[in-house]
Order: structure tokens, then sequence, then C-alpha cells
């Protein structure tokens, strides 16, 4: 009993001295520095919302954080929508909704009764919110367990999750309510979702889908269309042009190489793959079938080079996923007309 004791006050100690900095710094103007190892900052962020953590890349969950709290995360997330599971609008909701509409997010409120969970037409809507939203996206309700834990649950669902590995994260967020375990257990495996097989195919290759390993993936589709080829084609060879040096270009490079291997669907092993060094404003890659010659060189633009490069670990995911969102033009460019004419095969 002492025990448990000792560790409460410790954690009240903590959490008073963390909300007693940040309060320092919002009066004086100062911005705290960002903690960048994933897992310490989302311990960190748990002092404002209560289970906070990550659903997928760029969907957050958590409970209802306090003003201060709710400060911290969007100087940390810049959350583009908020998604507020509600039992019904109070004053709090009120300056929530406030804050968040004064710094250009998007914020919904989803209202039902405290019983359990609400009718499947419901369930649907607030889904498709969180789906289509602009990320990154916050959900939360009071404590973050059970409405908010069922919807979690039914988003990893749409992942390809069973019930048991959703259910190893419970004893980190708390178990939801008998009435959403039934929901979770009744919900029927779907297909992934778009987003999510994409994250899984470059995740198998590269591990963080980041901003250069997503764009790599998109030239790499894109060019197999422009050839009348599926993935998973072998008739390939590449030829990859990027800078070698400085280091945070030549790994944002490599990245680029991962995404276009998940892209094409075939491992190296079964491709012919050449590199060449090249200045620091191109990265190219030249998509050539080997049974026709016939070439493809799809270009990134500089700006997104230069806009990319360089991202902080803790926002990879969340840039990978902008990338995603983001028109081929804004990405790369077909710089085919460049190639020799014949091109020879390698």
């Amino acid at each position: 009993m002492r025990t448990r004791i000792r560790r409460w006050r410790r954690r009240a100690l903590a959490t008073l001295a963390a909300a007693l900095l940040l309060a320092a710094a919002l009066v004086l103007g100062v911005r705290l520095r960002v903690v960048e190892e994933p897992r310490i900052a989302i311990a960190v962020d748990r002092l404002w919302a209560r289970n906070f953590g990550v659903i997928e890349p760029g969907v957050y969950r958590g409970g209802q954080p306090s003003a201060v709290g709710r400060r911290w995360l969007w100087d940390r997330y810049h959350f583009k929508t908020v998604i507020h599971l509600a039992w019904r609008e109070t004053e709090a909701d009120l300056e929530e909704r406030a804050f968040f509409e004064a710094v250009g997010a998007d914020y919904r409120i989803f209202a039902w009764q405290p019983e359990g969970p609400p009718t499947t037409e419901v369930l649907e809507g607030v889904l498709e919110a969180v789906r289509d939203a602009p990320r990154p996206v916050f959900v939360h309700c009071i404590g973050g367990t059970d409405r908010t834990g069922g919807i979690a649950g039914l988003l990893e669902i749409d992942q390809g999750k069973t019930l048991s590995e959703i259910a190893k994260g419970w004893s980190r967020f708390g178990t939801p309510s008998r009435g959403w375990q039934r929901v979770l257990r009744e919900a029927p495996p779907g297909p992934l979702h778009p987003f999510e097989r994409t994250v899984r195919e470059i995740a198998d290759v590269h591990g963080t889908p980041d901003a250069f390993a997503v764009a790599g993936y998109r030239m790499a589709r894109a060019a197999l269309e422009r050839m009348d080829l599926k993935p998973g084609d072998a008739d390939l060879a590449l030829t990859y042009r990027a800078p070698r040096t400085p280091p945070d270009t030549s790994t944002s490079c490599a990245s680029t190489l991962d995404g276009v291997f998940a892209g094409v669907g075939v491992s190296l092993g079964r491709l012919e793959l050449s590199i060449a060094g090249g200045p620091p404003e191109i990265v190219e890659v030249v998509f050539r079938r080997r049974s026709t010659g016939q070439a493809v060189a799809m270009s990134l633009q500089p700006h997104f080079i230069s806009e990319f490069v360089g991202t902080p670990e803790l926002r990879r995911l969340d840039a990978g996923q902008r990338v995603l969102r983001m028109r081929d033009d804004e990405i790369f460019h077909d710089a085919t007309a460049t190639l020799a004419t014949p091109t020879p095969e390698l």
C-alpha cells in the first residue's frame, strides 16, 4: 500500500512539474524543445491527454486534454482534424472547440448516450469521418478507454488485426466496456483500407513509411501504369540516380529506393539495378522493360526534396501520410523525354 502511495505521489509531482514548466513557457512565449524519441515522446504526451497513443500513422487517440494539454498537443502534432466522441456538449467541450477552430483544425463532435455503443449507422459515420479526415487526426472521448477504445479497435480490425492482437493494448489503455467488446467481436474482418495496404507494403520493405519511401512507391506505381506492367512483374531493370551526400539527403534517397522496391513488388534479387551519383537536386529512377527496351523516367520535384529532407523522426509517419494525399505532380515529374533515344537495354 505504501509503495502504491509513493508511486502515486511521484507521478503526481512529475505531472505538476511538467504542467508548471509548460505553463511558464506559454506565458513567456518560449517554445519547449520537442522530444524526438518516439516512445519517450508518447510517454510525455500522456501527461497532457490520458491514454494518448497512436492508432495508425497520422491518427492519434486519447482522453480529453486539459486547456494546457491541448496547447501542448497542438504545438507538437498540429492536428488538422479533432473528432470528439462525446456524451453531450459541455462548457469544456465548447472551449476545446473554440481552441481547435481558432488554430484552423476541423472540429467534429459525435454524441450519443453513455449506456453503450451507438447504432451501426452512427459507428459507420464515425469511422468514415476518421478515414476521410485530413491528417493528423486526434480522436478522443473523456477517458480514452470505452468510446475511443472501441473506435480504435474497429479501425485496427480494418487494418487486418485480430481481436486478440487488439486486446494486447488494453493493458495500457484500459479495457473497453462489455458492450464495446461485443461490437469488436461481431465486427466482420474487412479488406484493408487502401491507405493501410500501402503503408504495409512500404513497411515490409523499408519500415517507417516516411515521405521519401512513399514518394518512391508512388513513382514506381505511376511508371508501372505507363508501361502496362503489374506489381510483381520481374521484367524490369532500374537505374537510380541520387546524390551520395550530404547525409540527410543520401538517407532520404535510400528511403526513396526502398519505396520503389515496395511499389514494383519485386525483390532486389529478381531485378537488375544500377546506381549512379548525381547532383543534389536530382533524384531520378529509370524503369526499363527488359523484354522490349521501353523506358520511363521519374524524377522527384526539387521543392519536394527541400521540403521533406531532414524531417525529424517523430514526424516521419505524418509526413508520409501527407505525401500519400498529394498529387503526383507535387511529388515527381515524368523525365522520360530527357532519356537518350533509342534507349539501350541494361
